[in-house]
């Protein structure tokens, strides 16, 4: 399970890749490895890697960078919180989708929209996280490595 997710992991943090660009070709053209729906008819290699995305989703969060990628809702982004991300709201899940909507510009939180939508606990974590003001990109961490890069020996 570990060497597969391993495999899983060089597809999501190296998409790119020739291999990472053939899996999302042919079963997640239009949505992301995390999103994506099983495959009617999928090949042993996708259907394996594919198991281990609980896995990964469980022991990984994004770290923001542009926060593009990013889904407040969805995706483990917020350490220090139950779960990594926020308690659904429905006034703010009707306002706010991506975590770059939480922010004014590159490396500045819009603090007078995270404070009204989200409880004090919640709006001091996402207030506490560091912004860039370049623009990179969203990235996916291991956080069972002090590092964020992924490893057999953690995985296992």
């Amino acid at each position: 399970m570990a060497m597969l997710a391993k495999q899983a992991w060089r597809v999501v943090t190296n998409p790119m890749s020739l291999v990472a660009r053939i899996f999302k070709a042919k079963y997640f053209p239009d949505t992301s490895f995390w999103m994506t729906t099983p495959h009617d008819s999928p090949s042993f290699s996708w259907r394996s890697l594919f198991s281990t995305r609980e896995f990964l989703r469980q022991s990984s969060y994004w770290q923001i960078g542009d926060g593009n990628t990013v889904n407040i809702w969805s995706d483990c982004w917020l350490p220090g919180v139950q779960d990594f991300k926020p308690m659904d709201n429905s006034i703010a899940t009707n306002e706010v989708q991506q975590v770059n909507d939480l922010m004014i510009q590159a490396g500045l939180w819009n603090t007078s929209l995270i404070r009204r939508l989200f409880p004090l606990a919640e709006a001091y974590a996402i207030l506490s996280l560091p912004l860039s003001t370049r623009r990179v990109d969203d990235r996916v961490v291991w956080r069972l490595e002090k590092n964020g890069q992924f490893s057999v020996k953690t995985a296992y």
